[in-house]
């Protein structure tokens, strides 16, 4: 690889630490960049190193990136905001009457749904307000299905979302603790049932914004062919979302 490409990546790693004591696998979701507002297709799957599933993530605006993951069993397709900000899922339901043209999930097509029933609300900080039920169903992404995963099936969306974005619904990245449903989000859930290999997550962002490519999610690992020299941790200064202290920056040019 060409050294003077490492000059047109900004690679941000996110790490949980949490004792892992049997191996599994890692997982790799390219993210792709839409230039402007158009919107490319999810065109193409392939295998991560040998050992994951990695699936296209598109890019809207360089504000959010969004991919497709399944619910249910036979699975029940969505495309959903991949939020470090956030720490649930939710994904429009089939009893929604305001949720346009977005896919919906039908709890009674799913032989692995299990009943919760409890309440659920959430506000983003664009003002988006989403209300509707928990559920418990598998959840697959990339490739690895969680197991018994609580999420939240929207009954009222606003309009607005309909409108601004090509997404279905949001898959948090956030930490547990700033949870609305307070359930275990589905990186907690990969890490708990021992299918990651390593218990973290890192996030890879390509800066080139003429190119389609935009970079891509790992879980259970990082993709060494990402970066050139060492990585350096911080600690994080509020568990919930991945906030750190900055002391100094440097341009990369």
């Amino acid at each position: 690889m060409n050294r003077n490409i490492f000059s047109n990546f900004f690679i941000l790693f996110l790490l949980f630490f949490v004792d892992v004591t049997q191996s599994a696998g890692v997982y790799s979701i390219s993210l792709v960049r839409s230039v402007g507002r158009e919107f490319t297709i999810l065109d193409k799957i392939k295998r991560y190193k040998g050992s994951g599933y990695p699936l296209k993530i598109k890019d809207i605006t360089d504000t959010e990136y969004y991919g497709a993951i399944s619910i249910g069993n036979p699975p029940q397709e969505f495309n959903v905001i991949f939020d470090t900000g956030s720490s649930d899922l939710w994904v429009p339901s089939a009893q929604c009457s305001s949720c346009g043209s977005t896919q919906r999930y039908t709890k009674e097509d799913s032989v692995t749904y299990k009943e919760n029933g409890e309440s659920f609300e959430i506000s983003y900080g664009d003002g988006t307000q989403i209300e509707g039920v928990l559920d418990n169903d598998e959840v697959s992404v990339g490739g690895v299905t969680v197991n018994n995963q609580v999420f939240a099936e929207a009954t009222t969306m606003p309009s607005s979302w309909i409108s601004d974005t090509k997404a279905d619904g949001i898959l948090g990245l956030g930490h547990q603790e700033i949870s609305n449903s307070n359930a275990p989000p589905v990186v907690y859930n990969m890490i708990d049932q021992k299918l990651l290999e390593q218990p973290l997550f890192s996030v890879f962002f390509r800066k080139d914004p003429a190119s389609s490519n935009g970079g891509e999610i790992v879980f259970g690992g990082i993709d060494q062919s990402r970066y050139k020299g060492n990585l350096t941790y911080v600690d994080v200064t509020i568990k919930g979302y991945w906030q750190f202290d900055l002391r100094d920056r440097k341009s990369v040019v």
